[in-house]
């Protein structure tokens, strides 16, 4: 217990930092070289679909390319990194740069909508997201570095919408006013160097009536593309609008060293992890609390078993075989069905791994706020190098069950990612359609299934030849060849209960942090939550064991010897209370059309399914070692 503490304190003390470690290298720019930021995918937190920049009519250069070094994990959560006329020189103010657009009425329809969904226009420089607010065009107000936000709004309604005609007039953010921070190389004056890198990349975006001048009132967007739905009337024109795009760039020294550039992303922003740090503090305390009290109920009470069983004083009872000793012939018989049971081990060994993997990564630093998709490409290699373990784990179950087949293991292979593969390609086709960006081409879907085909698969096949070519483990005790009666159980212990009630423990445990988890994942902030999610993930886990071996101690207690099943199946509670609270969370998140809802679902459920196979897994084995134990320490004759 001294050393779980520990733990958390360390992991604290991490939170309480920056949260993350800067793993690359410091890049120094030349002044005066040519420099460009790169355009990202639209996003909006009441759309889950990702939209091209340039979806919208924004200007743009005359060859349009994405950029190479983007990653898998990039690819498949939607980024799309451009090119674009933002262009400038390093260290070089840039006072005023311009671009007309001719917007069309389908033209002026697509910002509306985009506006009307609330998308974010979101840009990179030097792998920093744009940080941005809006300006309100009064000199007087100061603007407070919390009250900046990853991107900036398309645009927003203008005025109140007319009562009689029901047309809604809208503006556009078409003057960007970028601020890049700066630094000089350590032990060079400000003055003399001839090298800077970049510490901070911020914006203030203008509805501008004119180019570059942001006091000429907001620019709106022509009349005659505005329609009433409520009563179906529609202004219709060929006309085409003008509209003037301009930004400029202004490079600020900043006595910040290339280490804390990222510190703006997570001490200055407001978000839900450090608004509800003091709860969640107070939460992993009451966690820890309950570990403690069931584990001290848990010894307690096995220690008079102990007492009673093995009290040389007393033959009698020594001899007579009550409670879970009365079942110490039949405990140790292979489960029904085991060959399901290994698969469905084997793959909560592989998913358990590439879990704490990627959390252990996280937490070391490997994921910041400019290191985009590296958590998801990195989980995702670790998930198939892991199938050998899945392959030996199934192996290992099947010679101590008494079986051996193949098609187990290769079953384990394809259970849990081809579930993945199905609602993903579903989804593809939906994203494809709406031109989404995080539809993935030919080269990614093939990236995947050569991964999963060329890599997990002959590993798992390779892990269960291992597993084979081992001697089974031997039980403790010898099983009978004719198998006790059960006797009735209580409706406690029937399957439904099973799968219900204990599960409920666990979620009602970290019910309170679900929601600042989810927040982050939606809104694209994950890395402020690994310590966090750490802590949660070794008292949860610590929670399901305890609750495991209740649920073990007590079925051996009733004369019930069927513990294989049940202490698996004991925690999936847990995954069906988690999807459950994510679809009642959905409907709080005014999710607007039918494919933004299927996403969460798809994303909910498959989210779901790993944490009932994690939990699962975890109680198994939390299982089996506590009957390994209690029978060892018994006396049988």
């Amino acid at each position: 217990m001294r050393h779980l503490y520990a733990l958390v304190l360390m992991l604290s003390c991490v939170w309480g930092g920056e949260g993350y470690v800067t793993l690359t290298q410091e890049k120094d720019l030349k002044v005066g070289e040519n420099a460009m930021i790169f355009v990202n995918s639209m996003r909006s937190l009441s759309e889950a679909v990702p939209l091209d920049f340039y979806s919208l009519k924004y200007p743009k250069p005359k060859e349009v390319f994405q950029d190479p070094g983007e990653n898998l994990g990039q690819l498949l959560m939607g980024d799309k990194l451009q090119n674009s006329k933002y262009v400038f020189k390093v260290n070089q103010n840039t006072t005023c740069s311009t671009s007309a657009v001719k917007l069309g009425e389908n033209d002026v329809g697509d910002f509306i909508k985009a506006i009307n969904s609330k998308y974010r226009v979101h840009m990179m420089y030097e792998m920093m997201d744009l940080l941005a607010v809006h300006a309100t065009n009064d000199s007087n107000v100061e603007v407070h570095l919390s009250s900046y936000r990853k991107g900036f709004l398309v645009g927003g309604p203008y005025g109140k919408k007319d009562p009689d005609t029901g047309i809604q007039h809208y503006y556009i953010h078409n003057h960007i006013a970028f601020y890049i921070s700066y630094n000089t190389p350590s032990g060079k004056a400000e003055d003399d160097s001839k090298m800077v890198f970049v510490v901070g990349f911020r914006a203030e975006a203008f509805s501008s009536r004119k180019e570059c001048s942001p006091d000429s009132g907001a620019m709106i967007l022509p009349e005659s593309s505005f329609f009433a739905p409520d009563k179906k009337t529609k202004t219709s024109t060929t006309k085409t609008t003008s509209i003037p795009f301009s930004y400029s760039v202004t490079w600020v020294h900043e006595d910040r060293q290339w280490s804390g550039r990222f510190s703006d992303y997570l001490s200055h922003l407001q978000n839900p992890a450090v608004e509800l740090a003091d709860n969640i503090r107070e939460s992993l305390l009451m966690l820890l609390l309950l570990t403690a009290v069931v584990a001290w109920i848990m010894m307690r009470t096995l220690h008079l078993d102990f007492n009673r069983y093995n009290n040389p004083d007393n033959e009698e009872e020594m001899r007579e075989e009550v409670g879970w000793k009365l079942v110490h012939t039949d405990v140790f018989r292979p489960p029904d069905h085991p060959n399901q049971l290994a698969a469905f081990v084997g793959t909560g060994v592989q998913i358990t791994g590439m879990a704490v993997s990627g959390l252990f990564f996280s937490l070391i630093g490997f994921v910041s706020p400019g290191t985009h998709g590296n958590i998801l490409m990195m989980m995702i290699f670790i998930y198939a190098i892991l199938a050998i373990a899945n392959g030996y784990v199934c192996g290992t179950l099947q010679m101590t069950f008494g079986v051996k087949q193949w098609k187990t293991p290769i079953a384990a292979g394809l259970l849990y990612p081809g579930v993945v593969f199905l609602l993903w390609g579903i989804t593809e086709c939906f994203l494809a359609a709406k031109h989404a960006t995080s539809a993935v081409g030919f080269g990614v879907l093939f990236n995947l299934i050569a991964q999963w085909w060329g890599i997990s698969l002959p590993l798992i096949v390779l892990g269960a030849s291992a597993a084979y070519k081992r001697p089974p483990i031997a039980p403790p005790i010898p099983y009978r060849t004719i198998a006790r009666q059960i006797p009735p159980q209580s409706w406690v212990f029937s399957t439904y209960s099973i799968i219900l009630l204990p599960g409920l423990v666990t979620f009602v445990a970290v019910f309170m942090e679900l929601q600042v988890i989810m927040q982050a994942i939606w809104q694209g902030r994950m890395y402020l939550l690994f310590s966090y999610i750490a802590m949660l993930t070794l008292l949860a886990a610590a929670i399901v064991a305890e609750v495991t071996i209740v649920v073990t101690y007590y079925t051996l207690i009733y004369e019930d010897y069927r513990w294989w099943w049940k202490s698996v199946i004991c925690n999936t509670g847990m995954g069906i209370y988690f999807f459950t609270w994510c679809i009642f969370y959905m409907f709080t998140l005014g999710l607007g059309s039918l494919l933004s809802h299927w996403l969460f679902l798809c994303f909910a459920f498959i989210v779901s399914l790993a944490v009932i196979m994690v939990c699962g897994t975890i109680g198994f084995y939390s299982a089996w070692w506590f009957v390994t134990k209690i029978y060892n320490a018994i006396k049988i004759e």
